[in-house]
């Protein structure tokens, strides 16, 4: 078996063979400490990739928001009780995608090729203006386009968001 590598040093005190019920509670409390379950959201209700990015950092691209990464937030603000603030994040994904729905329509019409991932709905974008990035990037991620309607329509099945056509026609 392979060493296992740690990058934190201060979690060794943390790792076990074993878990039990109260050392759980000791790394949960190590990890609350540290912020690592404090999430942000933008203005626009949606999560950056990262917290916190630098002029130093900014070259990873994480400052863009993921649409499956918000979903699995979105689910489990809505698993955890934060029906409202999920409901937010699943909103401003809507909007993002009614916005730029001409992807969608371009691709479906067979104006657009579906080969071509910058032809497709975008996955990763600017979560602060709901634009699209111009960097070429590999949108092709149909399981990022599948989560968001489940979420989506699992909300609007049980009334939290808006089912109506006529309310994202931007």
């Amino acid at each position: 078996m392979p060493p296992i590598v740690v990058q934190n040093e201060k979690l060794l005190p943390y790792m076990t063979d074993h878990y039990d019920p109260a050392r759980l509670r000791q790394l949960r409390r190590f990890l609350e400490r540290q912020g690592a379950f404090k999430m942000v959201p933008l203005r626009t209700h949606l999560f950056p990739a990262a917290a916190v990015v630098t002029r130093s950092t900014s070259q990873s691209g994480y400052q863009h928001v993921w649409v499956r990464d918000n979903v699995h937030v979105s689910h489990a603000l809505y698993v955890s009780g934060h029906v409202r603030a999920a409901a937010q994040t699943m909103s401003a994904l809507m909007q993002f995608f009614a916005r730029h729905r001409h992807r969608f329509e371009d691709i479906i019409r067979g104006r657009a090729k579906a080969a071509d991932p910058m032809s497709r709905p975008h996955v990763r974008f600017n979560g602060a203006t709901l634009q699209e990035s111009r960097e070429t990037w590999a949108h092709a991620q149909n399981d990022a386009l599948g989560i968001f309607l489940w979420m989506y329509c699992r909300l609007a099945c049980e009334g939290v968001v808006s089912h109506s056509v006529r309310r994202w026609r931007l």
